[in-house]
């Protein structure tokens, strides 16, 4: 029995992407492409980390974390946020051109339908300045945002964005590493608040037929309630966090684990009260939950 982790092996902006060091630190196999010389089999696993090229090949494989057809979906920004938004789920209400657009409507945030790291999001305050996209959105007020980390219909980490300390000028619109912001696994947490947000990631990623992603969510100043914004099936993972995705993985397919990967994972521990808040691991031990936060 094999487990392949196919992915992308060059970046832009980094020398080793996550997948591949995902799959060095989990001894899985990595392919940046895949080869029917090879010889897959039913008793081989293939792990896509945002990677939906070779589709056909999936019939080849026993188990296939995150299908082609799902990743390349939830790849198209429009079609997704589309889908969700029709299908009932809390998201920013889409515009689909610019006539469509009211002045009540302001501000609107403008979108492609791919990006990466928030690129392609602009502000658009007034239709005298109007920045054209591939869609537009509606803008939340927000000042709480998350990043909830779905595997196999439950929470395996939760992380919120913050400012970067040395930043001054603030962009308090678009949260990116390029507007001042980063994640933290250490703060005063919400319980009611990141269940209704945990939910609404699960039920999503159920939809998009997606076994793992990382959602995007604030909450809303207006209404206190959760709005995803996206999901991403290749988030870029800290060595903490590639400890969790694998923790997660190997547990999930049932993969013996070798005495040298356990103590490689010994860093990440059971969540206190994750019943009741349905996230499964955490980093901080200096978060320390009141069980009267949880309902106990």
């Amino acid at each position: 029995m094999r487990t392949f982790l196919l992915g992308f092996l060059d970046s832009h902006i980094y020398e080793e992407t996550t997948a591949f060091n995902l799959a060095r630190d989990g001894d899985f196999i990595f392919r940046k492409g895949l080869d029917k010389n090879e010889r897959y089999s039913s008793e081989d696993t293939l792990i896509r980390y945002g990677d939906y090229t070779y589709p056909s090949y999936d019939s080849l494989f026993g188990r296939v974390i995150n299908k082609a057809r799902a990743i390349r979906h939830n790849c198209n920004k429009l079609r997704t946020h589309v889908f969700l938004w029709k299908n009932g789920f809390r998201v920013p209400r889409p515009f689909l051109t610019e006539k469509e657009i009211e002045e009540t409507d302001l501000p609107v945030m403008r979108r492609e339908v791919r990006h990466s790291r928030a690129s392609d999001i602009k502000l658009i305050t007034s239709m005298n300045s109007f920045i054209k996209g591939s869609f537009y959105t509606e803008f939340i007020p927000s000042d709480i945002e998350y990043r909830f980390h779905i595997m196999f219909n439950q929470c395996v980490r939760i992380s919120r964005k913050v400012p970067q300390k040395e930043v001054l000028d603030l962009d308090n619109y678009i949260r990116s590493s390029s507007t001042g912001w980063t994640l933290t696994d250490n703060f005063e947490h919400k319980p009611e608040l990141e269940n209704e947000g945990i939910k609404l990631c699960i039920d999503a990623l159920k939809a998009l037929e997606l076994d793992f992603g990382a959602c995007d969510v604030v909450i809303s100043k207006k209404d206190n309630l959760p709005y995803l914004l996206e999901v991403n099936t290749c988030p870029r993972l800290s060595p903490f966090g590639r400890k969790v995705y694998l923790k997660e993985l190997y547990s999930h397919l049932e993969i013996p684990i070798s005495d040298e990967l356990k103590e490689f994972l010994k860093s990440v521990k059971d969540f206190e009260f994750y019943d009741q808040l349905h996230v499964k691991y955490r980093k901080s031990r200096r978060f320390k939950p009141k069980p009267e936060d949880y309902g106990l």
